[in-house]
């Protein structure tokens, strides 16, 4: 009998990945909901405006995982905390204090906190809940007023994946009078090859239980679409809205924000030809010490009107100051800026959503977003003995097959085979996750039984050792 063995070509631009067999992806482990309750140190009232949580995996180990917490809020202004405090329970227990830095946002009208925080979990397969609870919702608001503000993040420590990174200004606007005003919810996933699905919270039980989306609105679970239908809907009247963004490892976000209503308008356009802004989604993986530059250049179809250029997603270290030949918010009939970054030593790691908003005079938005992953080097290759991508191995059962799984950092760096899916009897010489190693090695070693007839799926994942960026399989 002969064992089938295919593999696909990776589809991360850049990653370190070898998947054989196209029939599946990385086998998933038990899930663990770590829960991580951020509030904050004083009563904050009605000062929130927007916040999410999101955790980049950095390292793990057979019994442990390392996460770097990042939280971003928006306040009134002048009503931003200087710190905020994460709770852990379920299957973790104890907390940590993020130092926030504050700035204000470049439309003027709130504040930004971004912070940061490193914590090494257990891994469990106790589920549990995280919730970021704030009291309160604004008074004035339509819907939800006077309600605590929740923001949570899900994480599944048995994975070797980061949650979904999303970003959004604290108060979207939207134009009354439309059957389906709509705007799009900026989301990426560190995980080459992740699915993302989006939706409502759970507004029936928990911390959520009687709180309500505004009347009319949706969400695309595909795409992150929403559409709301604001006919008979008043100028200046908010709404609070919410939304989950979800990975194929069940690690979770959830964002709680405002919806303000404007008047009618033709909205902004971003200029996409060649050259100019970088299409909406666009990804760009920038190694440290490396430039990124480009333009952002919007237009408004209305004669006389003027756009403004404004950005979420800023933090301590990518800000306003990275904008150069106008300002932000840089405004003009023809609204033109151009971001230049060169990440730091520090910054690797840390994939970054930048949601660029352009707004007319009325108010009308229209939004366009790029994800940026500072890594440290370019991803490791897996080189030969290793079989190709897109090839066929046929092998006899009853019969030992080995065959080395190899693969080197263009920079001499040490190499880890970092993660394995493959048939149950299979082992590895080394054990995987191997120490290490320029280039890193792992042996597959496998007798397969007359049972074991048919196709079957080996994945693997490589790491560059010494940092925390992690390359997986799609």
């Amino acid at each position: 009998m002969k064992q089938i063995l295919n593999s696909v070509p990776t589809a991360a631009q850049g990653s370190g990945q070898h998947s054989l067999n196209g029939f599946g992806k990385i086998a998933r482990s038990l899930f663990l909901f770590v829960a991580i309750l951020l509030v904050s140190n004083v009563a904050n009232a009605s000062h929130f405006r927007f916040g999410v949580i999101t955790a980049t995996q950095l390292s793990q180990t057979s019994s442990t995982v390392t996460y770097q917490l990042n939280v971003s809020t928006s306040w009134r202004l002048t009503a931003a905390p200087p710190n905020a405090f994460f709770a852990i329970s379920g299957g973790n227990s104890g907390g940590v204090t993020v130092n926030l830095s504050t700035v204000t946002d470049p439309s003027g009208l709130w504040e930004n906190s971004t912070g940061s925080a490193v914590v090494t979990l257990n891994k469990s397969a106790t589920p549990t809940t995280i919730s970021f609870t704030s009291c309160c919702k604004i008074s004035t608001i339509s819907n939800n007023h006077d309600l605590n503000w929740d923001v949570y993040c899900v994480l599944n420590t048995n994975g070797p994946g980061s949650s979904p990174v999303s970003t959004m200004p604290a108060i979207i606007n939207m134009p009354v009078g439309a059957t389906a005003a709509t705007f799009s919810v900026p989301a990426s996933d560190p995980d080459a090859g992740s699915t993302l699905t989006y939706g409502i919270p759970n507004l029936v039980s928990g911390n959520l239980a009687g709180e309500t989306e505004p009347s009319g609105f949706s969400v695309n679970s595909s795409t992150g679409l929403v559409t709301v239908n604001t006919v008979g809907k008043s100028i200046g009247q908010q709404y609070n809205a919410m939304v989950t963004v979800t990975d194929n490892d069940g690690n979770q976000v959830m964002l709680d924000f405002l919806i303000n209503m404007v008047g009618p308008s033709n909205p902004p356009a971003f200029d996409y030809t060649s050259g100019v802004t970088p299409l909406d989604g666009s990804v760009f993986n920038v190694v440290v010490g490396t430039n990124l530059s480009f333009p952002i250049r919007a237009t408004d179809p209305d004669a006389g009107q003027t756009v403004s250029l404004s950005v979420s997603g800023l933090n301590s270290f990518l800000t306003t100051a990275n904008f150069t030949s106008a300002a932000l918010p840089a405004t003009g009939t023809v609204a033109l800026t151009n971001l230049s970054y060169t990440p730091l030593p520090a910054e690797l790691g840390n994939t970054m959503v930048l949601n660029f908003i352009a707004t007319d005079n009325v108010g009308v938005q229209t939004t366009s977003s790029v994800t940026i992953r500072v890594v440290g080097e370019p991803a490791p290759t897996f080189i030969s003995p290793t079989p190709l991508q897109s090839s066929t191995t046929s092998i006899l059962a009853n019969v030992l097959y080995q065959q080395d799984v190899v693969a080197q950092s263009s920079m001499g760096s040490a190499v880890s085979i970092a993660f394995a899916t493959t048939p149950a009897t299979v082992t590895h010489s080394p054990a995987v996750p191997t120490v290490g190693a320029d280039p890193g090695l792992a042996q597959i070693n496998w007798t397969p039984a007359s049972s074991d007839f048919g196709s079957h799926t080996f994945s693997y994942i490589a790491t560059i050792e010494a940092t925390p960026t992690i390359f997986f399989c799609s």
